[in-house]
């Protein structure tokens, strides 16, 4: 049977290049480089530059505008792969190129300019990923977390993106899929390592590297992806999906200034006990139940939730609790919310603790509420406007 090699542009050339080439031949070959070469293909080809006569003079035969067809044969390329990949892959794909194009010892013309190309679609791509991150996400395109996320933060909600996946496949057939699927990434992106980035440091080279162990590697998940138990611990609401949460935006009428009321009020409760790892646990609270994949690590949570059982074991520091979320609901400061609090907290604290009905009846008939409940909402509306007057 017949054998032959399919012969990529830049072995083509550089087999010409070994001929005897008169004036003609070197003319038709610098317009064949210009018309159909890519900036990549030509890095390949420049260290030919210095060692062959024929190529020095193809090169000195392209003027600026032939470096800038070359640019657009790289951009034409670039954007039918775009059209094949995802988000996530697209920007694998990107950082690789990048790696790839500095790692050239020679560089020709316009070697800055196609650098900077590169790097402004990179951070373009981010800022679509963050927002398709937000919302629900393939299994292939979760290792883009760690695009978009400090390490640990990125881990964290990797993990329990994982471990919500698992309520539905069973471990081996999601580790298969998520190791090909990290195989594939790690292919594109061309470095042992998944780099976060933002505007403030996108061009960075030092990105791709990791000298101070800032970026996930590849060998790291390659461990975790083989570890059943670190997937098996649970936390509270992990079940939950982003429609049986609150949403930040259309459940608060200004997110911000309620967790800071809340953060208070669980300090004035209790103290230091309030504070974990320096982060006032009202804060982690409120991301468990408006967060489908919460940033903080499952012990963190599990924290929170042990501490504030503890609250609501406690008659009177239970109706104190209950009565800051029915004071600002009465404010209207939350909104919507008569349906879906009172199931997220008897399920956040289990029925025992506080009855989703009981609750519900609270929010929806105040005067059904106990006299007990009806003075400690007195009390916080004293206290704010106490606050008031001082200001």
């Amino acid at each position: 049977m017949r054998t032959f090699n399919l012969i990529n542009n830049v072995d083509q050339i550089l087999g010409v290049l070994k001929l005897d080439l008169n004036l003609q031949n070197i003319h038709d070959i610098s317009l064949e480089i210009i018309e159909k070469l890519d900036y990549v293909e030509l890095l390949e080809l420049f260290p030919a530059f210095y060692i062959n006569e024929n190529f020095k003079k193809i090169i000195h035969l392209i003027d600026s505008e032939g470096y800038y067809n070359i640019i657009d044969n790289s951009l034409e390329k670039i954007k039918e792969t775009e059209k094949s990949l995802s988000t996530v892959h697209f920007i694998a794909y990107l950082i690789g190129l990048k790696f790839k194009t500095i790692s050239f010892e020679y560089h020709p013309p316009l070697f800055d300019d196609f650098i900077e190309i590169i790097d402004n679609k990179i951070i373009k791509h981010k800022a679509k990923l963050n927002t398709e991150l937000n919302d629900n996400f393939s299994i292939k395109d979760s290792f883009g977390l760690f695009f978009i996320h400090e390490k640990e933060v990125a881990l964290n909600i990797f993990t329990k993106f994982v471990i919500s996946k698992l309520k539905k496949y069973d471990f081996d057939t999601l580790a298969i899929e998520l190791i090909m699927s990290k195989d594939v990434i790690f292919h594109k992106i061309g470095i042992n390592h998944i780099p976060h980035f933002d505007h403030s440091n996108y061009k960075d080279v030092s990105l791709l590297k990791n000298d101070d162990q800032l970026f996930i590697e590849k060998h790291e998940l390659s461990k975790i992806l083989r570890e059943k138990e670190y997937f098996n611990a649970d936390y509270p609401l992990s079940e939950y999906t982003e429609k049986d949460l609150l949403n930040t935006n259309t459940h608060f009428s200004n997110f911000i200034s309620f967790q800071n009321e809340f953060k208070q009020f669980l300090y004035n409760e209790i103290g230091e006990d309030s504070i974990y790892n320096n982060i006032n646990i009202g804060e982690i609270f409120l991301t468990n139940i408006c967060i489908e994949l919460p940033e903080y690590d499952i012990s963190t949570l599990n924290h929170t939730n042990i501490i504030l059982k503890k609250i609501i074991k406690d008659d009177e520091s239970k109706i104190r609790f209950i009565a800051f979320f029915i004071h600002q609901f009465d404010l209207g400061y939350l909104t919507g919310i008569t349906n879906i609090l009172p199931i997220i907290l008897s399920n956040y604290f289990g029925a025992q603790l506080i009855s989703k009905s009981t609750i519900e009846s609270y929010f929806k008939r105040p005067l059904n509420r106990p006299k007990t409940l009806t003075k400690e909402i007195s009390k916080i509306y004293k206290t704010y406007q106490n606050i008031d007057e001082q200001g």
